[in-house]
């Protein structure tokens, strides 16, 4: 694992410290309290911009009450990358094997109903999810809600227009809740300044390490 890659992470961590030191941004807490509070202070109006999923911004929206208007744009990249781009995330809709068939049966119908146009529809514009077909997007709901609020069209558009690179491919990783808290640990521990950013990132990459080392081990493949 390398989080150090052209220095790009300490720099990133390196600038988000100075800024919660210096008072321009604030250290609200991990997830999923602090993205609670992050919300809470952003649609009352003490806090200018927010980095959040897109599932939020209908609930963004709702919160500020239009007591100003809520903007949204790409996610920035470090002026001293070479590349950048965005990745998708979020949910998944699983059939699970060695279940009885009738639960398989009906959780396939769920999985048809769901992800029909006319629901794809109604929880994009519910929520902020990015629908997984197109034909969504020409339902009348979703046609009515971008008239309305273009802001549910930025995060399409960044994804369509993203490279595809390392940096949005993703990734295939065994331990990935593991390897996303040490990644939360290092940033709150250089935030917090108990460690430099490089530091806390060197650290996080080599528990990182040992854990894929052994999930490894377990699943035959070392």
């Amino acid at each position: 694992v390398v989080y150090n890659r052209e220095e790009e992470g300490p720099r990133i961590l390196e600038w988000w410290a100075r800024m919660v030191k210096a008072g321009i941004a604030s250290n609200p807490g991990r997830f999923p309290a602090g993205n609670a509070a992050a919300q809470r202070a952003f649609s009352a109006g003490q806090t200018a911009m927010i980095f959040e999923s897109t599932a939020t911004l209908r609930s963004l929206l709702t919160q500020s009450g239009g007591r100003f208007e809520v903007g949204t744009g790409y996610f920035p990249k470090p002026p001293h990358a070479a590349q950048g781009g965005s990745i998708v995330g979020g949910a998944s809709v699983w059939i699970l094997r060695n279940r009885p068939a009738a639960e398989q049966q009906a959780a396939w119908e769920f999985v048809k109903f769901i992800t029909a146009p006319p629901q794809q529809a109604a929880w994009y514009v519910g929520t902020g999810y990015f629908p997984i077909r197109k034909d969504a997007y020409r339902e009348r709901v979703a046609q009515a809600t971008l008239a309305r609020n273009p802001q549910f069209l930025t995060a399409i558009s960044e994804l369509r227009s993203s490279p595809v690179n390392r940096a949005t491919e993703g990734g295939l990783l065994g331990v990935f809740p593991e390897a996303r808290q040490k990644v939360e640990e290092a940033i709150e521990a250089a935030i917090l300044g108990r460690k430099s950013p490089k530091q806390a990132l060197d650290d996080a990459a080599k528990d990182v390490d040992q854990a894929i080392a052994v999930y490894n081990r377990t699943m035959g493949v070392a």
